[in-house]
């Protein structure tokens, strides 16, 4: 039958049960282990139908087989001819002569005819006609030792101590506290908070010369024990000594005093006192302390994971920063990007060039040669391919440097991933730097490829042969009148003479001269203006598909989707500390009602 709850602890096992309910919609998230969640399942379950679970556990041969045996089917070991009719029919609990290698894990379940099934690997379920079993409605886990391989050692505590109402840790007389159970007992109790009963069996190996046991022995090996579990648990525990071969040497003899002896009666107290008196008790504290532990490891999980998540935030945003900074996007890189970035030097050069184009191709020098007929458009066709040349050495020069740089980017790019941790995060950024890459070294070659508008340059470069001719005649009248002015200046006309000199000379040289300087500027101005847009518009590009194709559709895209998810773990953190605050809430209570049960208890004895 299902264990009995009493009228007062109705109503906290009825929000104990809606808790863990609750629980397992609340853990629904990647960072809690799966076993956990299939525990607080199995918890919940087990809260539902009023199931008990004993678990042994403890080094190998210390006798957890032959302790469950002794205490749950003890009429099996009676003789024969001794046996109710009932009892012969009786088999052994657990076979006691398993192995650390062989073994497995037994679960113990009532059951009208004996039963047996392989549960994965390492667990075999047992269904038996014992009376115990059906009257509690218990099951019995039978564990191997905990030096057993690791495989089953994580099997146990995963599978089978969270879900444990009461734990028996078995040691043996002989070899108490080893390191593995040492380790064993420190992980249940520091994960999972839960109270252990330490059976200290085998005493009967404690002997004196005349073949009693040997109580001093016993009393120091309990001394020990108590010292260790303080030393290693921060705690002691119950421990009741006992000697599950005289119990069943004394069954089969019918020898009252060596049952007594073997101290089974003591330990036989102890547990039904727990679960007749108290089993309710037990199976709330148990499931409240699971259900903490699982919410105080769950609180952690995602106190790790949002702290990681930030930090991947805050480098990402420092990876924008940084792409901004290198390109010059980021606002504060404005004013001197264009003049210090090396691919807009480039721009910068070829300014220089043109500029110097435009004064070796148009000089005064070549008024000889523009005497002859065709001169005029054999110098405009030079110039115009000149400026092809000089347009085809820039394309190749800005993607030669646009390469340089970009694999520059690329590592220093990489380089930060590693320092900020964001390799596996970020795994695609490779490909995404792969096609800006190219998307850049295109759009600089059609730049290239477009050249210079010479149509629109032709208003301006064709008249500058006549103003070379213009400029060349006005400095021969200009001479001559200057030559004039001198001789009248020498004639002893000073005044007419001066004045023929200066406005008549010096004006036919300063006018022409200036005339073709004038429009050697007005080229050399709309060659600057077209450079300029030249370089606006690669500005642009970069800008742009850098700052959508790399920083808002990668980076900050991903922010948005870490943002998403960091208010996502912010939400479940504050469910899972306030769930938490609940559960302690009522192990409280519980606390509180086992109190006053016990004082009523007290009062009625005295009474």
């Amino acid at each position: 039958m299902p264990i009995e709850i009493p009228q007062r602890y109705q109503k906290i096992y009825e929000r104990v049960c809606q808790s863990f309910a609750r629980l397992g919609e609340v853990l629904d998230f990647e960072e809690v282990d799966f076993e956990e969640r299939s525990t607080v399942e199995e918890i919940a379950h087990r809260l539902e139908q009023r199931l008990f679970t004993l678990v042994f556990v403890g080094g190998f041969n210390t006798g957890k087989s032959s302790m469950i045996n002794v205490l749950f089917q003890r009429e099996y070991f009676k003789r024969e001819e001794e046996k109710e009719d009932w009892e012969r029919s009786l088999e052994i609990l657990c076979p006691e002569d398993a192995t650390p290698t062989t073994s497995k894990i037994h679960i113990l379940k009532w059951g009208e005819t004996p039963t047996t099934r392989t549960i994965g690997e390492y667990i075999v379920e047992q269904e038996l006609p014992n009376r115990r079993l059906r009257e509690l409605h218990m099951e019995i886990v039978d564990t191997p030792g905990t030096d057993s391989t690791e495989e089953m050692h994580d099997e146990i505590t995963r599978s089978f101590i969270p879900r444990a109402d009461m734990i028996f840790f078995m040691f043996s007389v002989d070899q108490p506290f080893t390191v593995t159970e040492k380790e064993f007992l420190r992980l249940i109790h520091e994960n999972w908070k839960r109270e252990i009963v330490f059976i200290l069996n085998k005493i009967d190996t404690k002997k004196c010369l005349d073949g009693s046991i040997d109580e001093r022995a016993i009393e120091r090996v309990l001394e020990d024990i108590r010292r260790k579990s303080e030393e290693f648990l921060g705690r002691g525990f119950p421990v009741y000594c006992v000697s599950a071969q005289m119990v069943k040497e004394g069954v089969y003899r019918g020898d009252r005093g060596l049952l007594e002896r073997s101290g089974i009666f003591e330990l036989e107290d102890y547990i039904n006192r727990q679960l007749q008196e108290i089993l309710h008790q037990i199976k709330l504290k148990s499931a409240l302390q699971t259900g903490a532990a699982v919410l105080r490891r769950a609180g952690e999980a995602l106190r790790v994971e949002l702290n990681a998540q930030e930090g991947v935030l805050r480098s990402v945003e420092r990876l924008g920063e940084f792409v901004g900074s290198f390109w010059g996007i980021s606002a504060r890189e404005e004013g001197n990007f264009v003049a210090s970035h090396p691919l807009f030097q480039r721009f910068s050069q070829l300014q220089g060039h043109l500029e110097r184009q435009v004064k070796k191709t148009f000089h005064l020098g070549q008024f000889p040669s523009l005497m002859f007929r065709g001169a005029s458009e054999q110098l405009l066709s030079s110039f115009k391919s000149d400026l092809r040349t000089e347009m085809e050495a820039f394309g190749a020069k800005l993607q030669e440097e646009l390469g340089h740089l970009f694999g520059h980017f690329e590592r220093e790019f990489q380089l930060l991933l590693r320092e900020e941790s964001l390799v596996e995060r970020l795994g695609e950024v490779s490909e995404v730097l792969g096609a800006l890459r190219e998307k850049l070294l295109e759009f600089s070659k059609r730049l290239s490829q477009r050249g210079l508008p010479l149509e629109d340059l032709g208003p301006l470069t064709e008249p500058l042969p006549r103003a070379i001719m213009v400029a060349c005649v006005g400095w021969a009248l200009g001479g001559i009148a200057f030559i004039s002015g001198l001789m009248s200046v020498l004639g002893g006309n000073v005044v007419s003479g001066l004045l023929g000199m200066v406005f008549l000379g010096g004006g036919g040289i300063w006018g022409g001269t200036n005339w073709f300087y004038f429009k050697r500027m007005r080229l050399q101005r709309k060659l600057d203006e077209v450079v300029h847009a030249l370089r606006g518009e690669w500005r642009g590009y970069i800008s742009t598909k850098v700052q959508s194709s790399f920083i808002e559709n990668f980076l900050e895209d991903r922010c948005r989707s870490w943002r998403r998810r960091l208010e996502e773990l912010q939400k479940k953190g504050n469910e899972v500390e306030s769930l938490h605050r609940k559960f302690v809430s009522l192990q409280r209570e519980l606390e509180e009602l086992s109190v006053e049960e016990r004082s009523g208890s007290a009062g009625e004895v005295e009474g």
